[in-house]
């Protein structure tokens, strides 16, 4: 992996601990992650006429991408619901790079060196270790952790077909826009059913819909640079950084969320280092 995808790697990963815990610590997790992606639509939908119209082989996989981010934000929603965000964060995108080597060598036969897999197990072993130690009581809450894991095997579903799909587009950011602007469109409608109209109320002051907008913004560029690496770089590899996310997450939390930071996320951390270190070595 070149210099510049792995550092543009690291920068997404901070991006995306940063949206997540604008949806962790800003109200109810359902009608955040609904007012996000209302600001997600718009920011799409302007940006889809700045970028080529994606393939025709390209389509199907939007779809398939469409139906399981839809799952992926249910069990995040339920995920942030049971648990601190130390705790579950790690947990759900820990596992997730273990699950998407294994899914790209056998689908996609895509494979690492042994260094790479050794790196991929370092960060994943820091993660959890990180999580284990993550929450306020001390103590993993068995519910938070099946929901979590559950979010893991949607992200690793979704990264593969992703990843796959804009290799196949020949553009990243067409093929994550539209993706998006899907997402919003799904999203938008789940939430009119559920909670109504209500559901934006909280948009009336700037104070209420600039932190929205801004972790649509954040989730938009985190992504689009994501899987555009994966499309100059094995899907594991940058599946695997991308989780360092976990270092600014827990950071984020300790600040701003008054969660735990232990000795043992320190040594987690030095652990997540060491994964990286390697996977940049492989």
């Amino acid at each position: 992996m070149e210099l510049y995808v792995f550092l543009a790697v690291m920068a997404a990963a901070a991006m995306h601990a940063g949206w997540n815990a604008l949806l962790k610590g800003n109200g109810d997790p359902f009608d955040t992650m609904a007012r996000i992606s209302l600001f997600g639509g718009v920011i799409s939908g302007v940006a889809v006429w700045f970028v080529q119209w994606p393939v025709v082989a390209a389509w199907p996989w939007i779809a398939v991408s469409l139906a399981i981010h839809a799952i992926y934000r249910y069990f995040l929603i339920a995920t942030y619901r049971a648990g601190d965000l130390a705790q579950v964060y790690p947990i759900a995108r820990g596992s997730a790079p273990l699950l998407t080597a294994a899914g790209t060598a056998l689908l996609l036969a895509e494979t690492l060196s042994g260094w790479g897999y050794l790196g991929i197990a370092a960060l994943a072993s820091g993660v959890f270790l990180m999580s284990m130690k993550g929450s306020r009581t001390g103590q993993l809450d068995a519910r938070a952790v099946g929901l979590a894991l559950c979010t893991s095997v949607a992200i690793s579903a979704y990264t593969i077909v992703d990843g796959y799909g804009a290799r196949l587009n020949g553009s990243a950011a067409s093929f994550i826009l539209w993706e998006m602007l899907g997402n919003a469109v799904v999203m938008g409608i789940t939430a009119l059913l559920v909670r109504g109209p209500s559901v934006y109320a909280g948009l009336r002051t700037r104070a209420q819909w600039m932190p929205a907008a801004g972790a649509a913004a954040l989730s938009i560029t985190s992504y689009i640079i994501a899987t555009w690496a994966m499309t100059k770089a094995p899907i594991a590899l940058v599946a695997a950084l991308r989780e360092t996310g976990v270092l600014f997450a827990a950071l984020i939390g300790a600040v701003f969320l008054s969660e735990p930071m232990t000795r043992w996320r320190w040594t987690a951390a030095v652990i997540i280092v060491c994964g990286v270190v390697m996977l940049r070595l492989r």
